[in-house]
């Protein structure tokens, strides 16, 4: 099992995750809102290196090109261009996205050992308790 203390995630990221060389196997972190065309271009593309979310440092020429002909594109020939940039990035699997559905949370004076952090608001889930007022 893996443990991460609360704040170690927001730690690690910084150092870590921009090290050059990255000195870790995996890094697990979240992207808030859809990941949209722009959220792969700021993985992927080699125009952005060193950017916000260029955590895995994965970018290659082909990726680049690719990128280069998907700006150019016009309107019609767009959708081609990012499916051609997602049959590469599926082929070489630099990352693994695992959907985690938007969530609900709230509060309430009935529930007490409620706490959350960086994981999630189920992190807790064992210490929660009924609490009588």
């Amino acid at each position: 099992a893996i443990t991460t203390p609360p704040n170690s995630i927001r730690s690690f990221r910084r150092p870590a995750a921009r090290a050059t060389p990255k000195n870790f196997d995996l890094l697990m972190t979240g992207i808030p809102g859809d990941v949209s065309l722009s959220f792969v271009g700021a993985l992927f593309d080699g125009r952005q290196r060193g950017g916000a979310l260029d955590y895995g440092d994965y970018h290659t020429a082909e990726l680049d090109s690719l990128f280069s002909q998907a700006r150019r594109a016009h309107d019609d020939e767009r959708p081609a261009a990012w499916r051609a940039i997602q049959e590469v990035l599926a082929r070489d699997m630099p990352v693994a996205w695992i959907y985690h559905s938007r969530g609900l949370q709230g509060m309430s004076h009935r529930l007490g050992g409620v706490t959350m952090d960086l994981r999630g608001e189920l992190t807790t889930l064992a210490a929660w308790r009924p609490d009588a007022r």
